[in-house]
């Protein structure tokens, strides 16, 4: 039922507390802050949608599912149909809930979730707290930003209303999906400054590679790998392979225990004989190319992102070489240029600069026509 009177946000959640406070007189001290802070970002528009007494159900049974948890668990999630009987409120949207720690690009990447799987977002709501819980996990108080101690958890309470779906398989592929795309968003979290390490080692040791690379190569190379680092690529995903020869054909072997990101997900156990699948399902003039004596692989990987926002993750591969210059193997980064890379000045991007000026003079544009400054904005540095 919409709410009669249009309200401002701060008027309903008076309302809630209100409510609360005549429903749950026991915890409505413990409660009211949650309560203020779940409902804080969303717009008056969307709370008018819904009842007073929806909009109170729709909060408890949330703060219901955080009650407990456990920080580094993965998440609390609950996809379902909300019925009167059971929660104290229904809808004609199918609700997802997370409960989860909080973490860069958490909501982009449930949405993108939901959305690969064609289903719309009618709604959603994503407040970050500050949780005080007790030794066994429990929830005890939410505290204001101000107010948080030490001991206060970051936590993000994500609540999304969907597309109706009454097929359970598909709420609980729903759920999989969600709870997945969380997973590799902890998963790339934790590994971020490992992966920013290796490439920095990587930067580090560039001045050792043999003199067989090309000077001006190996300058541009370096410029490239500092200007990633300097916050114009996430880290999704890094492995180290070395190229070996095996039954006649070249392949790249995985160096166990090197993975991280997302490709922990698929370090096939970090056997000593796993090769990689991508490189081995290339043909052989393809795979040939693996010899050749440049520095840097840049192009798009053949994986889509699951975290942040979608399309195909792009692959920086830096080649290693033995002292006579001869590659034999490669560290391989996954992940997404920022923004930096689409809009910025391409005389600021390392490499591209280069190919944009080739092109320029190629086509005899003067340095401050049209067609120059266009091309100086709309290079594409995922075309390798």
């Amino acid at each position: 039922m919409v709410q009669q009177n249009p309200a401002s946000t701060d008027g309903i959640i008076d309302q809630l507390v209100a409510l609360l406070q005549a429903r749950l007189p026991a915890q409505a001290n413990t409660l009211e802050t949650f309560v203020r802070l779940y409902y804080r970002g969303t717009s008056s528009k969307d709370l008018n949608e819904s009842s007073i007494t929806d909009l109170y159900s729709k909060v408890i049974a949330h703060w219901s599912l955080g009650s407990h948890f456990s920080a580094g668990s993965g998440c609390n999630i609950r996809v379902y149909n909300p019925r009167t009987e059971a929660q104290g409120w229904d809808s004609i949207h199918t609700i997802v809930e997370v409960v989860t720690d909080d973490a860069p690009f958490l909501v982009d990447s449930a949405r993108m979730a939901i959305n690969r799987l064609g289903f719309s977002i009618h709604l959603s709501i994503h407040p970050v707290m500050h949780i005080e819980r007790d030794a066994e996990d429990n929830f005890m108080q939410a505290v204001a930003r101000s107010d948080a101690g030490p001991t206060a958890r970051r936590e993000s309470f994500m609540l999304f209303e969907i597309d109706r779906q009454n097929d359970p398989s598909i709420l609980a592929r729903i759920q999989t999906e969600v709870q997945q795309a969380i997973q590799d968003v902890h998963t790339i979290v934790s590994d971020f400054d490992a992966m920013r390490s290796r490439l920095q080692s990587d930067l580090d040791h560039l001045n050792t590679q043999p003199a067989s690379i090309n000077a001006n190569e190996l300058q541009e190379g370096a410029a490239f790998l500092q200007w990633l680092i300097e916050d114009n690529f996430v880290f999704f995903g890094y492995r180290e392979h070395r190229l070996i020869n095996q039954d006649g054909e070249d392949q790249l072997q995985i160096v166990p225990g090197t993975s991280l990101g997302l490709l922990r997900k698929t370090d096939e156990n970090s056997d000593s004989s796993s090769l990689c699948r991508s490189f081995a399902a290339l043909p052989p003039e393809a795979r040939c190319l693996a010899r050749n004596p440049e520095l840097l692989v840049i192009t798009r990987s053949g994986s889509e992102s699951t975290v942040h926002r979608p399309g195909y993750m792009d692959y920086i591969g830096i080649k290693q070489f033995n002292a006579e210059g001869e590659v034999i193997g490669e560290h391989r980064f996954l992940g997404l240029y920022t923004s930096a890379a689409y809009t910025g000045d391409t005389r600021n991007i390392p490499i591209l600069r280069r190919k944009v000026e080739n092109v320029i003079k190629s086509t005899g544009s003067h340095e401050n026509s049209h067609a120059a400054r266009a091309g100086r904005y709309s290079g594409n540095l995922s075309t390798g």
